[in-house]
């Protein structure tokens, strides 16, 4: 009997034969659920940012872009034929997918494929009008679909066509046709610059445009993902060695994971959480998403599904060997359909569950059946938390709904996956602020109170203090402290009176009122009519200027503008160890540009951040100390492009300053003596003073322990790194206003430009600079040899964009973090 005949009679399969037959072209059924994933969200805007990119360069081609352009079109008439046949699978291979979604009763998908085309000609077109400034006809510009020889337009056509499709459909193929049609889509780029159809930026702009037309279609008819369903849940478990007899239906978390309820055959209940095929990419966006704008950022982003599950196996057992009541692991690990599973044992209910609206003492009644003894509950619990805390684990997100209390009332600490072996040295008094307000609402705030001072001391608690803001909670906390009308204030100063400490207050705002919003209008006409007179420049001449502007370059400086306020968040959260979430910080700056109508630039900004991040959890040392670093590292990135510029001559500006030595030389001797003198007398009464040595000791700790950041790379090239984004950010709005005109120049002069223009600026008694901006964006572009009309329109083009609109959101981003207590 041969081989094959033994196979066919004992039902078994070669490895071979099996990949063959398993083989299929869609691996979600035409009913399959289909959802909204945030990947969808974040590719359509990277993938707008990218088209306008792409489009500014368009038109003419960079001289890099023809080059490469050129070099691909000389290759050898044999890759002709090869770019030829490249070309045309590109849209065979997405009319073959089309077809077989059609036979296979895809009916959803086949109107999802169709939409991507559609819509990605025309943002196509839409893009080709803005990039190129031609009128050309919607069925001439259709018809360059069909065409596979030269000249090269903007975007690729075919290209926007078959990515939209081959994008959109890529959730609904098994993952062999799903790589097979990324390689035809980047050989299909290849081709289109080869034939000569695009150029780079063609090619890319085509590219991109398809990808957004799908990242929309999917927004809006949502897409099938990779969710388990209970059945193969049940599959992956029994591959998993863990045998179930019952798989209560999927529940999708905010974070892409799916939850899901078991029951063991021999009884046990089960919590499992499964990573699906297409999962990662939302709980990717989520994490991300989560440690932007939560302090419960669910520990570590990592990419891999399995990395995830073994994490939090680790630090679950970890825990359990540190002796904390924690859930039995029972598996961590990988299916052969790569699904990533973890599974533990669990018992009790949360204490959500238990607890009810309002706690006033230490017991509760359930239906008025039995009573918990909360007090011990919260006893045990702190005591857990202390032995994980002395091994130098940290839970990250203690709530209400991760502690449970089984039937004899002793805690359970599930969901360990945001915790970290190695936390930085805020994190556990950070959390154990969070204990102590989650016990305030189970127990009320003198029973939590006087808890958590037997348990950690008075020195660690009076450490607690500034991390009870609503801030520096968890959202879930933050959240249910909300909802219960829980006051927090009253927790803090009980608990700074039973620890101590010293009352510590807010550094005050000043309010922005109508009569001075008014009165910075006046000043801004008044400074603009000023500058126009002293450059001999007409009013008519002016607003001749400004109506030549194109709308479009308007619009997208304006957008630009507003990226710079995301780089300046990047680095104020790169200057402290203390975890500062980026989202509201964000936040913050667009609120400072509100603050900048009555408060000159640099007390705005130093004023609203020490609140900011004393409500953040800081000290005033600390936050004082952090609000050092981050304007020093932002004048030290400004003061380097200066002296780029006076040294090295870039930008293309030259300094004729003749200074003499003398004068230099007197003027450091003078500097010298002042510092010397200053010293002297700080150490003398350091020296004489001993209760101001006492005094000072805590604070330059502090201090200290603050200016520790320097020693991160990693925090460094967020303080240093975000400074040079924004300046480089800033000087491209001067410079897409500019271009609003139809002028264009040196982005390094106008970096140079803007950064003297700031530095002079924030020395200037003036909110917002106002008319001091203005007057040196104008003279410094008339420098470089912009036209004295075109350069002021474009100074006040770039302050429109940049100071006089952003306080319009400002003033709801103001309102939006006092409602949530950020200041």
């Amino acid at each position: 009997m041969t081989d094959e005949q033994t196979n066919l009679r004992t039902g078994y399969d070669p490895p071979a034969v099996r990949s063959i037959r398993s083989l299929r072209l869609f691996s979600a059924p035409p009913q399959a659920s289909r959802a909204r994933r945030p990947t969808d969200m974040v590719l359509m805007v990277i993938g707008l940012l990218t088209l306008i990119a792409a489009s500014w360069a368009a038109d003419p081609p960079g001289r890099l872009s023809s080059d490469i352009t050129q070099l691909v079109g000389d290759w050898p008439d044999v890759m002709s034929t090869m770019f030829q046949v490249w070309y045309e699978v590109l849209i065979l291979w997405a009319a073959v997918l089309l077809v077989c979604a059609l036979l296979r009763r895809q009916f959803v998908l086949t109107i999802a494929m169709v939409s991507a085309g559609v819509v990605g000609l025309f943002v196509a077109y839409g893009s080709h009008r803005f990039a190129i400034s031609e009128r050309v006809d919607l069925g001439e510009f259709v018809r360059l679909f069909t065409t596979s020889n030269g000249p090269a337009e903007y975007p690729g056509v075919r290209l926007v066509a078959a990515s939209a499709v081959l994008t959109v459909a890529s959730p609904a193929v098994s993952r062999p046709f799903r790589f097979f049609g990324r390689v035809v889509i980047g050989l299909g780029v290849i081709a289109s610059v080869g034939l000569g159809v695009a150029t780079i930026a063609g090619s890319v702009g085509g590219l991109v445009a398809g990808a957004v037309a799908a990242a929309a279609v999917h927004l809006l008819l949502g897409s099938p993902g990779g969710r388990p369903s209970p059945e193969q849940v049940r599959a992956t478990l029994e591959q998993l060695g863990v045998p179930v007899a019952h798989v209560a239906p999927a529940q999708l978390e905010p974070a892409g994971v799916v939850l899901m309820d078991a029951t063991h055959v021999d009884g046990r209940a089960l919590a499992v959480k499964v990573y699906g095929r297409d999962a990662w990419d939302g709980q990717l966006i989520a994490k991300l998403w989560r440690r932007a704008w939560y302090r419960d950022d669910r520990g570590d982003i990592l990419l891999s599904r399995l990395h995830q599950v073994e994490h939090e196996a680790l630090v679950t057992v970890l825990a359990h060997r540190a002796g904390a009541p924690v859930p039995d692991v029972l598996v961590a690990g990988k299916a052969a359909d790569d699904d990533a599973a973890f599974v533990a044992t669990v018992g009790g209910a949360p204490l959500r569950s238990i607890i009810g609206d309002v706690v006033d003492d230490t017991s509760v009644h359930i239906g008025g059946e039995t009573s918990h003894d909360l007090d011990r509950s919260v006893v045990e619990l702190w005591s857990a938390m202390r032995t994980v805390h002395d091994v130098g684990i940290v839970h990250g997100s203690i709530d209400l709904d991760r502690v449970t209390l089984d039937e004899h009332d002793h805690p359970l600490i599930i969901d360990w996956s945001a915790a970290s072996v190695t936390p930085p040295a805020t994190a556990i008094d950070s959390e154990r602020a969070q204990l102590l307000v989650l016990a305030a609402l189970v127990v009320g705030v003198e029973r939590a109170t006087a808890i958590a001072l037997e348990s950690i001391g008075m020195e660690r608690l009076a450490d607690v203090i500034p991390y009870l803001q609503a801030p520096a909670l968890t959202g879930e906390l933050r959240t249910d402290v909300r909802r219960r009308e829980f006051d927090l204030d009253a927790l803090r100063n009980r608990v700074t009176a039973a620890s101590g400490a010293e009352q510590v207050e807010l550094v005050r705002l000043r309010r922005v009122t109508v009569k001075s919003v008014l009165s910075m209008a006046l000043v801004a006409v008044a400074a603009m009519l000023l500058v126009s007179s002293l450059a001999k420049i007409g009013l008519d001449t002016i607003l001749d200027e400004l109506s030549t502007a194109i709308i479009g370059w308007v619009l997208i400086a304006l957008i630009v503008a507003q990226l710079a306020r995301v780089f300046s968040a990047v680095s104020t959260t790169g200057a402290t160890s203390h975890p500062l979430r980026l989202g509201p910080t964000v936040i913050l700056e667009f609120a400072i540009t509100f603050v900048n109508l009555v408060i000159p630039s640099s007390a705005a900004r130093i004023a609203t951040k020490w609140r900011y991040f004393q409500k953040a959890g800081m000290t005033l040392p600390t936050a004082t100390a952090m609000g050092a670093i981050d304007s020093l590292a932002a004048f030290s990135v400004q003061i380097a492009i200066l002296l780029s510029a006076f040294v090295f001559g870039v930008g293309g500006i030259e300094f004729d300053i003749d200074i003499d030595a003398d004068t230099v030389r007197r003027l450091a001797v003078m500097i010298a003596c002042i510092v010397v003198a200053v010293a002297i007398i700080a150490v003398a009464v350091l020296v004489l003073s001993p209760k101001v040595r006492e005094r000072l000791a805590g604070p330059v700790r502090q201090i200290r322990a603050a200016a520790q950041v320097v020693r991160s790379p990693a925090r460094l090239l967020r303080l240093f790194g975000g400074n040079v984004a924004a300046e480089l950010t800033f000087a491209a709005v001067l410079a897409i206003s500019l271009r609003a005109y139809g002028v264009e120049a040196p982005i390094m002069s106008l970096l140079v430009i803007n950064v003297a223009v700031a530095l002079l600026g924030g020395l200037m008694p003036v909110p917002g600079g106002i008319g001091v901006a203005e007057a040196g964006y104008t003279a410094g572009l008339v420098a470089i040899g912009v036209p004295e009309a075109t350069a002021f329109a474009a100074a006040i083009t770039t302050r429109l964009c940049t100071f006089y609109l952003p306080p319009i959101w400002g003033y709801f981003a103001m309102r939006w973090l006092r409602r949530y207590e950020y200041l």
